[in-house]
């Protein structure tokens, strides 16, 4: 049967070996190398799956006289006879070559700061050049600047549709559209994964036909994102998701855990040493996770709470389970700064567990001390492991993992979720997130996921007052938030959307705001970005803990991993650049102690109708799901940083937020095709591989072992 299978397939491969051969096997070494990095691939798939993004009309003409009647700034297609270069009168004079058409007419050509003898040896006096570029019209003599040459006119006059591509510099458009439709001339239609009923209903065509009607699209609704065509591929790479998804959860569900007794000795001694009891939510989550952990099989839970909820505590209490059932935890971090957070808070606690802390910056703390840690590890001496990507490293052994957590999921690939799982054997995993994610997203992302909340914060936190002012009026901010510092002992965010100045952005760079604040009170001001050092980072928060600094000028390096109770205020300049999501987290840094706090949204004009909306939604409401579906709503096909933000799936052909119906569907199809054909991935031939290495989901599927994996994004 077997034999039979792989047989039936036998053509996909032969078929298939041109889409997935290197480009350098079919193009010029440059331009394969140009190609595939504009294209973020080496791959012919990779190439063909860089689509268009719009398109030009140009004019074909015959003659300059039927350009007079042309708009400004019309581009045509003009065959013409290159007739005399014009003197250079100074080096910044733009050099000039006289040109005429068929019938005579005058064309000038003007190019700036270009070699002129580079210029005559494209250009010789009495060659015919095909020009392409734009002129205007109301000007006698006509002139054209930086004009390019075709190779061949258009067979007939009219009016020509050409593509437009996303290009890096070095790489025209014209010259990728060129070999674009070379190569896609070499490839066969590949094996239809989607079934013929399916395909039929939506009126959508063969693979191969929807990446010719865009590549080849003779006018701009060929190439809009609602066209059949933009649309089946769009669904292909959606499918392809699901499916590796769906399958990667399949195995995991497959797989048998390890029930781990619940002692509670640890647990005890913990909680009898917290200044406050539990909430209702904690308890509640917590017993959800107990369950889980008391199964014999591999527990795997996304565990989703608002900024400041408690859910570090809630893990916490269920790597203390772990551990005293005998087995080894580890808390896995973004970033060093909230890694060594977490670290920190652990180690306050009374606890009879020994903790470590392994980050990147080995300097920090020792090469010994780091030979050390991992001598522990592997040895089971350390219970409880915090650190950051350094996890990752094949080096870092266990004795006996039993427990992974990883904070702010998101931020992780799926492959680095699943190399720290499989550190372990039969291992549970928890997956903290205190971006919210919507409703909506859950069931296409985390669908059967089992999911916990924690929706209430900690008894006796205020809430914190949000209002909204615009930019201008910053010299106000500044006096009043110089009475506020000086009368109460309070700190201050001031948080900017750059490191450093932008040419091509007119927003506040975080290092200018820190100079001026500077000016204005003088020393108690630090700044705070991604670009120091661990060690400098680590200088300014310690600075700012023990109040030496009243305001920290930062970027959004402080989104998450910062808790400093004595933080009460919170300035964002140009809120309007921000996403819902990323807002949120940056107002959960303050109003984590008794005091009330304040969060001030400084916005540039004029708003646009969806910044104006967000910034209103955000001031009004402070429930972090509420605001996702907001921003859900707001978002459209405007700004996707909200769903960078939420962990959710970027995709390349398309905008998930417009199609969330397509997203629906091809989670069920996803469902039926795996329950058709679960084994799928046995054979590298099948229409379900083939569209799994077309999109790079294969690897994923391929490396997913009898180990559990988490959520995959």
């Amino acid at each position: 049967m077997q034999i039979l299978r792989q047989s039936s397939y036998a053509l996909t491969m032969e078929e298939s070996s041109v889409i997935f051969a290197p480009l350098f096997n079919f193009l010029p070494h440059r331009i394969a190398l140009l190609m595939g990095r504009c294209a973020g691939g080496e791959r012919v798939a990779d190439v063909l799956l860089h689509l268009p993004t719009h398109g030009v009309m140009q004019h074909v003409l015959s003659t300059l006289e039927d350009a007079s009647s042309l708009e400004k700034g019309t581009r045509i297609i003009l065959p013409v006879t290159i007739q005399a270069y014009s003197p250079v009168c100074t080096k910044r004079s733009p050099y000039k070559i006289q040109t005429v058409d068929k019938q005579g007419n005058r064309l000038e050509l003007i190019f700036f700061n270009t070699r002129p003898g580079y210029l005559q040896k494209r250009f010789p006096i009495g060659s015919r050049k095909i020009l392409n570029g734009i002129i205007d019209g109301t000007q006698i003599p006509f002139c054209m600047i930086h004009p390019e040459c075709l190779n061949v006119l258009p067979s007939s006059c009219g009016v020509v549709f050409e593509p437009v591509y996303p290009l890096i510099s070095g790489l025209p458009n014209r010259t990728f559209a060129f070999y674009c439709r070379k190569l896609l001339s070499r490839i066969s239609d590949l094996p239809e994964w989607l079934p013929e009923s399916f395909r039929t209903h939506k009126g959508w065509p063969s693979w191969k036909t929807a990446l010719s009607e865009i590549h080849n699209a003779t006018k701009p609704e060929r190439m809009h994102p609602e066209a059949y065509a933009h649309q089946r591929l769009f669904f292909d790479e959606v499918l392809a998701h699901q499916l590796a998804l769906q399958t990667v959860r399949a195995k995991r569900s497959q797989n048998s855990g390890r029930a781990f007794p619940l002692m509670t000795h640890l647990r005890e001694t913990l909680l009898q040493n917290l200044p406050f009891a539990l909430t209702e939510d904690q308890v509640h989550v917590l017993q959800e996770i107990d369950q889980d952990l008391s199964k014999p099989e591999a527990m795997a839970r996304l565990l989703q709470g608002d900024v400041g909820s408690g859910k570090t505590l809630v893990a916490l209490l269920a790597m203390l389970r772990v551990i005293e059932a005998g087995a080894q935890a580890v808390l896995l971090a973004p970033t060093e700064v909230l890694a060594r957070q977490h670290y920190e808070t652990f180690m306050q606690y009374p606890l009879a567990i020994n903790i470590a802390l392994l980050v990147g910056k080995h300097s920090a703390y020792g090469r010994k001390v780091q030979q050390d840690i991992l001598r522990d590890l592997a040895s089971g001496a350390i219970d409880l492991v915090v650190g950051t990507h350094a996890l990752l490293e094949p080096y870092v052994q266990f004795r006996d993992l039993g427990l992974v957590v990883i904070d702010e999921q998101h931020r992780f690939g799926v492959r680095q979720r699943l190399e720290l799982v499989q550190k372990g054997i039969q291992c549970a995993s928890l997956y903290l997130s205190a971006t919210p994610i919507p409703r909506t997203l859950l069931l296409t992302e985390y669908g059967d996921l089992a999911v916990s909340y924690i929706r209430k914060k900690p008894a006796g936190r205020k809430p914190v007052v949000t209002r909204i002012q615009e930019l201008s009026k910053i010299e106000d901010v500044i006096t009043r938030l110089h009475l506020r510092l000086a009368t109460k002992e309070e700190q201050a965010f001031w948080v900017c959307p750059l490191v450093d100045a932008s040419e091509k952005l007119d927003l506040t760079a975080a290092k200018k705001r820190f100079e001026y604040l500077k000016s204005c009170f003088g020393e108690r001001i630090g700044l705070l970005h991604g670009r120091l050092s661990a060690q400098e980072k680590k200088t300014v928060l310690e600075a700012f803990k023990v109040k030496t600094l009243s305001i920290l000028v930062t970027t959004t390096v402080v989104e998450v991993g910062i808790d400093i109770p004595s933080a009460t205020i919170m300035i964002i300049e140009h809120a309007e650049r921000f996403g819902l999501a990323q807002l949120h987290q940056l107002r959960g840094r303050i109003g984590r102690g008794n005091c009330e706090a304040f969060c001030l949204l400084l916005h540039a004009r004029p708003l646009s109708y969806t910044a104006y909306h967000r910034l209103q939604a955000f001031k009004n409401i402070t429930d972090g799901l509420e605001l996702a579906e907001i921003d859900l709503k707001l978002r459209g096909g405007g700004d996707l940083s909200g769903v960078k933000q939420s962990g959710f799936h970027i995709f390349k052909l398309g905008n998930a937020i417009e199609n969330l119906s397509l997203l629906e569907e091809a989670h069920a199809l996803a469902k039926d095709l795996l329950t058709k054909n679960p084994d799928f991935y046995l054979n590298p031939n099948t229409p379900e591989m083939v569209l799994l290495k077309l999109f790079k989901k294969d690897d994923l599927v391929l490396t997913t072992t009898q180990q559990s994996i988490g959520p995959a994004a």
